[in-house]
């Protein structure tokens, strides 16, 4: 049986939340959100304006039209929500985790809301979080192994900082008018902060993929790539891309509509080559660097 399930948090689990529930009661395991101290971005931050989730359309409303000590007291009650909506999971976390990070946790709590985004792994130094985090956790559920859990995460933690000079390395060949993207959902807000670039429109707007565009969605993306001259869309290894292709169809300005498919929420198959994280961002920043950087 387990001691510790870790999981991401700001509901990147939706689907498989009661599982995680049954599986951790049924097991005594403490379920630890492993992005607990990882800065989030709220959602949307470097979406289109125009592909916004329809979800925020009232809190970006109210943005607009209230003065900014209004806003404050809504974010907070936004957050008081959120940190209902996920205390079994919280509640685990602060029962469980090591003393030295309670502060840090409680912080969290204080500040997350239903909008944060998920997908924290897209910039590397939130993964040598993760492995801080993860050493933290085991070592306080293990002490007598706790030397062993630091040091690798240590190693790992210099693997990944190698990683991130490689990446930006190659980033650097696309010309900054060339970086912006259209992806298949909201999954790239940390890659884009962290490399410069700008997500002008997304296939679902939304950061799950569960959701379904409405034809308007649909609508306003190609009028998006057709204003922004783009002709590349980066879709999903997970997910189908037949509305991507239903936009690509669309697309008359474009000679061609490169589709190109990057790895978001999994791994390739065991002995794939892309079967481990430092392989995926390799393997996604390779494809993004073939089709916007200078041939």
């Amino acid at each position: 049986t387990a001691d510790v399930i870790f999981v991401n948090g700001w509901d990147l689990e939706e689907g498989l939340a009661s599982d995680i529930e049954t599986i951790a009661a049924d097991s005594d395991a403490v379920v630890v959100p492993i992005s607990a101290n990882v800065p989030p971005l709220a959602f949307g931050d470097h979406a289109d304006e125009e592909h916004a989730d329809e979800e925020h359309a009232d809190e970006e409303h109210a943005d607009e039209e209230h003065a900014d000590e209004e806003h404050a007291d809504e974010e907070h009650a936004d957050e008081e929500h959120a940190d209902e909506e996920h205390a079994d999971e919280e509640h685990a976390d602060e029962e469980h985790a090591d003393e030295e990070h309670a502060d840090e946790e409680h912080a969290d709590e204080e500040h997350h809301h239903e909008g944060a985004d998920p997908h924290v792994w897209f910039a590397v130094h939130n993964v040598e979080t993760w492995a801080e985090n993860t050493a933290v956790v085991l070592s306080a559920l293990n002490p007598d192994q706790a030397e062993t859990f630091t040091a690798n995460a240590e190693a790992y933690t210099a693997v990944l900082e190698s990683l991130e000079a490689e990446l930006a390395a190659q980033i650097a060949s696309i010309p900054e008018s060339n970086r912006k993207m259209v992806t298949n959902h909201d999954a790239f807000a940390y890659f884009a902060e962290e490399y410069g670039f700008e997500v002008v429109g997304t296939v679902i707007p939304s950061r799950s993929t569960l959701s379904e565009p409405s034809a308007q969605d649909l609508a306003g993306l190609i009028e998006t790539m057709r204003r922004e001259n783009l002709c590349v869309i980066f879709t999903e290894t997970t997910v189908s891309d037949r509305l991507a292709e239903t936009v690509a169809g669309e697309l008359g300005d474009c000679t061609a509509v490169e589709i190109v498919q990057l790895y978001t929420g999994a791994l390739g198959e065991p002995g794939s080559g892309i079967d481990s994280y430092v392989a995926f961002m390799r393997t996604n920043v390779a494809s993004i660097v073939g089709a916007l950087g200078t041939p």
